[in-house]
């Protein structure tokens, strides 16, 4: 089936702002053109940076100040904090890659050890020639998904092999039982966790004690982490569902639907109207 999202449909994309988003688990692949910063946030996903063109960005990923240019993309590994920090004069056209951790596993057997820090492959001349295929299909409104897709398979691969990411198991922590009840809490309901002092107390901890054992277990504050999986109901309400942005933002627990869209914009830098147009769920 032709994918006609792209753009406009009609082969052509208009350079501002989010161009286009390709979800089909346990992918979801978006290209966008972006000049703002973007908060920190963190997703449970794989997360894959390269730029196509225009100005070179700086992420800051963890502890470290990662340069996004037209030689090195950015691998981050799943909840690992990051921003984009703004200081380009310009805007960048990028390509953005989410994978689910299972996924990567099974298909490429990397393993990573929690937490860790981001890698920065070359472009490799095969890498070039996927994502030459990737841009053109992403422009050519008579592409079919299965090509996008099986393009997509292979640009992740080949730039998987080429990162430094430490291999090992995710379980190498030995996380408190408490922290595994808290993290169970926030899965099954991450928008109704208003306060990490209630949730601490929710599972016996002290709110010290808590930040604490969450951080060793997870790498990151509690509230990033509840964040990130918000940012990704949100994103899977606007694409498989149809719902109205303020029908979801009242579900999510937000009084009113501008903080709901401040909220989403900050962290994926586009408001949930762009992407909701762009989506095509696969």
């Amino acid at each position: 089936m032709p994918v006609t999202n792209w753009g406009n449909g009609q082969g052509k994309i208009s350079m501002s702002g989010l161009i286009g988003v390709l979800q089909e688990a346990p992918l979801r692949l978006a290209l966008f053109d972006i000049a703002d910063s973007v908060c920190e946030h963190a997703h449970p996903q794989f997360h894959v940076l390269i730029k196509l063109s225009g100005d070179d960005r700086t992420f800051s990923v963890g502890d470290e100040i990662c340069h996004l240019t037209d030689d090195k993309t950015i691998v981050i590994p799943p909840w690992l904090p990051h921003a984009d920090l703004g200081e380009s004069e310009g805007s960048t056209l990028m390509l953005a890659f989410y994978a689910e951790p299972r996924w990567i596993e099974s298909q490429f057997g990397l393993h990573i050890r929690f937490p860790s820090a981001a890698s920065q492959p070359v472009i490799t001349g095969q890498v070039r020639r996927l994502l030459s295929q990737v841009s053109t299909f992403i422009t050519d409104a008579s592409a079919s998904r299965d090509d996008i897709w099986d393009t997509t398979v292979q640009l992740m691969g080949s730039l998987l092999r080429h990162t430094n990411l430490r291999s090992g198991k995710l379980s190498d922590v030995a996380i408190d039982f408490r922290i595994r009840r808290a993290i169970s809490l926030i899965h099954g309901q991450p928008h109704g966790i208003k306060r990490m002092d209630n949730l601490a107390k929710a599972v016996g901890m002290s709110r010290s004690h808590f930040y604490a054992q969450f951080h060793k277990a997870t790498g990151i504050p509690p509230r990033i982490y509840v964040e990130g999986l918000m940012i990704e109901q949100a994103i899977h309400r606007l694409v498989d569902s149809r719902q109205s942005i303020k029908d979801i933002s009242d579900d999510l627990g937000y009084s009113a639907q501008s903080h709901f869209c401040r909220f989403f914009r900050s962290k994926v830098g586009f408001p949930p109207s762009s992407f909701r147009q762009f989506a095509i769920n696969a």
